[in-house]
């Protein structure tokens, strides 16, 4: 006894020491992540306050707003003349009559179903329905639903998930592109989604979403966080393009990546998702490739139609703040590509100079950019010749917009965009005629600003555009394999038959065929 007490004695402590350490690391992460939020706010107050008080301001000055304080302050007056007379009532029922106003308001007239528009095909009623897409309630967060709330307010808000989210590591593949440069496809891998379904996640047949960020944005914005969880969480893995060619044009690079992938992973469905300047790219390439690609389907999130109708757009938008926005995601874009292109090496000093002289102004500094590059998509070397105009020697550059051609997509392509998008106006795009296109299905909110369309009372988690995409994608795949089972099996039927007559009808050889089409 004397011999095991020492013994004893430590393995009796070590659930009580390890208590204190685990509370310890507890407290002080409690104390350290608000003392860190409060010192990243401090610093970067300047920059995000501005957009957030504009953002409030116009939302404010909406009649929808104006419509909920007057009915509240009515209700509140009417109480007042009506019920006995007490000291204060006005001033203790307005905020009542103020919150059920709102909750009324947003109960009736924000939350709404999206409206899906296809052409009516068996496909595209069967992927509806399958999807959910007309069933689908999209519920924005009640006290952000304008559309720069959404845009704006939000996108800030969501960036503090990130704090405390499971973290996510990023594995570069770097592939050669046409003319010798180097191309960057980032693997996500997510510790969460490893851990809930690792023999989906990591196997070789498990499908891929294939994501082309935004104008200036990169593999860490949150919309490529949230699409990473939620794809892993379904058992797909997560290639992000983090392109640099500013040439929106180009789709050489990206059937370059797309083929590479399908190299690599010929038993894995490949699915393109495009974000706003993403989704013109994706566009574009769908409408070269047609039916010639190893992509099952694609989605694009707040696509960009037209570049140049996109820009202009900005310039005239009421919010100030994303004109500054649009510029410096250009300056950002312009960098990359002078940074990542050997071919312009030599002539770095003139692009940077441009970068410098015209980087206030998106669309001169595009259109200054691509007229320096030694090529670029759709080059007219007769107009090209003479002193530089603006938009004159590079208008055949713009002769082809991703609106132009939609009739060339042929696979199955799922378009998210909202109306009130304050970057992507639809004030140029035709639903029904676009949706003439069998291959298209369009699903449009109200509400949802642009690549918004955040739910919750915070913006956190989830928003409606990995709920569509979820159900589009296992739509499409459930669909696929449904079909590629029915081929397996009417195959395996006929080279059991060799003339055996009807014996294929039963039971036990249906069962047996049907077996050896699963595997």
């Amino acid at each position: 006894a004397k011999l095991m007490l020492p013994l004893q004695v430590p393995h009796l402590h070590i659930p009580s020491i390890w208590w204190r350490v685990a509370t310890l690391r507890r407290v002080q992460a409690l104390v350290t992540l608000p003392v860190l939020f409060i010192a990243l706010l401090w610093i970067s107050l300047p920059r995000i306050a501005p957009p957030i008080i504009r953002s409030t301001l116009l939302s404010l000055r909406s009649t929808s707003v104006r419509n909920i304080v007057v009915a509240a302050f009515l209700c509140s007056i009417i109480t007042d003349k009506v019920l006995p007379k007490k000291r204060g009532s006005l001033r203790k029922s307005f905020p009542v009559f103020l919150l059920l106003t709102w909750a009324l308001f947003y109960r009736f007239n924000v939350v709404e179903v999206p409206t899906v528009h296809f052409h009516r095909t068996f496909w595209n009623v069967h992927i509806s329905e399958r999807a959910k897409l007309s069933k689908r309630k999209f519920r924005p967060v009640p006290w952000a639903f304008n559309r720069h709330a959404q845009t704006i307010t939000c996108f800030l808000i969501t960036h503090l998930e990130w704090l405390w989210a499971p973290p996510i590591s990023y594995v570069r593949e770097t592939i050669t592109a046409y003319d010798g440069n180097d191309l960057f496809v980032d693997w996500i891998q997510s510790e969460e989604g490893a851990k809930r379904r690792p023999h989906l996640t990591h196997s070789s047949d498990a499908p891929i979403i294939l994501a082309i960020h935004g104008l200036g944005d990169d593999r860490r914005h949150p919309y490529i966080r949230r699409l990473a969880r939620s794809a892993h969480n379904s058992g797909w893995r997560v290639a992000v393009y983090s392109y640099w060619r500013w040439d929106f044009m180009e789709t050489r690079d990206i059937a370059r990546i797309i083929d590479h992938i399908a190299f690599r992973n010929p038993k894995a469905p490949i699915v393109g998702i495009g974000y706003s300047a993403g989704g013109h790219m994706m566009l574009r390439y769908l409408q070269e490739v047609g039916k010639q690609t190893s992509l099952v389907a694609a989605m694009i999130v707040s696509g960009c139609f037209d570049f140049v109708q996109a820009a202009l757009s900005v310039q005239n938008n009421e919010n100030v703040t994303y004109r500054l926005f649009l510029d410096n995601q250009a300056r950002l874009c312009a960098s990359r590509h002078v940074q990542n292109d050997k071919t312009i090496a030599a002539d770095r000093a003139v692009f940077e100079k441009i970068i410098s002289d015209f980087g206030s102004n998106c669309l001169e500094l595009y259109d200054r950019f691509v007229y320096q590059l030694p090529f670029y998509t759709y080059k007219n070397e007769a107009e090209h010749k003479g002193e530089y105009q603006y938009m004159k020697q590079t208008r055949s550059h713009y002769s082809q917009p991703a609106i132009k051609n939609m009739h060339k997509i042929e696979i199955a392509t799922l378009v998210l965009h909202a109306n009130d998008d304050p970057i992507i106006a639809t004030s140029h795009i035709d639903w029904d005629e676009i949706c003439e296109n069998k291959n298209i299905i369009a699903v449009t909110t109200r509400r949802g600003g642009h690549v918004g369309w955040y739910e919750n009372g915070i913006p956190f988690g989830d928003t409606l555009v990995e709920r569509v995409l979820s159900g589009f994608v296992s739509a499409v795949l459930d669909s696929h394999s449904h079909t590629n089972f029915i081929v397996r099996v009417v195959r395996n039927s006929l080279e059991c038959s060799r003339g055996v007559g009807d014996v294929l009808f039963r039971p036990s050889s249906i069962a047996r065929i049907c077996t050896q089409s699963g595997d």
